[in-house]
């Protein structure tokens, strides 16, 4: 579970026009493993998701603010606060970083690739993510590392 969080807010965060507006989007995630459907809502330094499918986590909501992870379990009717772990603040370091991206660059071991200001491709080792926009909004969001590959499909 944590996994595909980790790896569904950094493909959330390949927008650097998209990062500096709040938004809403139904985000459809295929692997050759497994298929998962869940909300996002976005606002700069506030981050909302909503699980919608598999049926085991419906209803589960991850809140992402203020250094703050705060999970919501439907089944437990329970809420738990958490400290973000590195990986996630590495993932809101990542977010500030791609903010001011407007040109294709290299920042540390990361390779931005931008065209009519969006951020199309990022590589950093063997992490490769491919974004496609219509209207300068991301509808698609590929990402390989290696063997494994992960689709995101966006709808507003």
């Amino acid at each position: 579970m944590k996994k595909y969080l980790v790896c569904f807010l950094i493909s959330s965060f390949t927008m650097a026009n998209f990062l500096n507006t709040s938004f809403r989007a139904k985000i459809l995630e295929r692997s050759n493993r497994t298929e998962k459907e869940y909300v996002l809502q976005y606002k700069p330094n506030n981050i909302k998701v909503e699980v919608l499918f598999p049926s085991t986590n419906k209803g589960e909501i991850y809140t992402y603010k203020q250094g703050k992870k705060y999970i919501y379990y439907p089944k437990l009717n329970q809420t738990v606060e958490q400290t973000l772990s590195n990986s996630s603040n590495d993932i809101f370091k990542l977010l500030s970083e791609m903010r001011g991206i407007n040109k294709s660059t290299r920042k540390g071991n990361k390779e931005y690739i931008v065209k009519n200001g969006n951020i199309t491709k990022i590589i950093c080792g063997s992490l490769v993510i491919n974004v496609t926009y219509i209207n300068n909004m991301p509808i698609k969001i590929n990402i390989q590392d290696g063997k494994e590959k992960v689709e995101y499909l966006w709808s507003y």
